[in-house]
């Protein structure tokens, strides 16, 4: 059956998989990795018909299951294939169309295929911190900076310094292992 595939079925929504658990307690588990293709594969064995949207509809939102931004659900042309889904700039998700589904699917595969270098994502902490990356400690304060009475042409410099400082590859993350960062309960998303 479809499982939790099931949802997008009468619905115009888009479910998320994400192949990593990337966070224990914010700490890199590789036991807890599975490569997107394996993902794909398992979805295929319940939804064989899943095939990679193409001309977009892929949409922005948050990338966790259920709805998002950015995008019509259901838009997009099904290619009818069994090959994988290209993924736009700026997107997290590689959409995909089950026949039949109202909305649809996507991978987020930020470990096995990064999309790093076409990442627009920033995070904003409940807590006034800006992260330009999950994968880092790095934060920058802009609740502080407002209290501190910064122009809003002082704020944009201090967003796009922080944006320019910006890892190339998920913020080190051949340290992940040994970085302290805070659990996703407290960044948000």
């Amino acid at each position: 059956g479809a499982g939790v595939l099931g949802v997008a079925g009468g619905r115009a929504v888009a479910v998320r998989l994400i192949g990593l658990r990337r966070f224990d307690g914010n700490r890199w588990n590789p036991d807890k990795f599975v490569p997107d293709g394996e993902t794909l594969a398992r979805v295929r064995g319940g939804c064989p018909d899943i095939a990679p949207l193409v001309g977009g509809g892929g949409g922005g939102g948050s990338g966790g299951s259920g709805g998002g931004s950015g995008g019509d659900a259901g838009s997009g042309a099904w290619s009818g294939g069994k090959g994988n889904a290209a993924l736009r700039a700026g997107e997290t998700a590689k959409p995909y169309a089950v026949p039949g589904f109202v909305g649809q699917v996507g991978f987020i595969t930020s470990m096995s295929e990064h999309f790093c270098g076409t990442c627009n994502r920033l995070r904003l902490t409940a807590d006034g911190n800006m992260k330009v990356c999950l994968f880092s400690n790095e934060e920058v304060s802009l609740r502080d900076a407002i209290r501190g009475g910064m122009s809003d042409a002082e704020l944009m410099e201090l967003v796009g310094t922080a944006v320019g400082r910006k890892k190339k590859q998920h913020g080190g993350m051949h340290n992940l292992a040994k970085m302290k960062n805070r659990p996703m309960i407290l960044i948000g998303g």
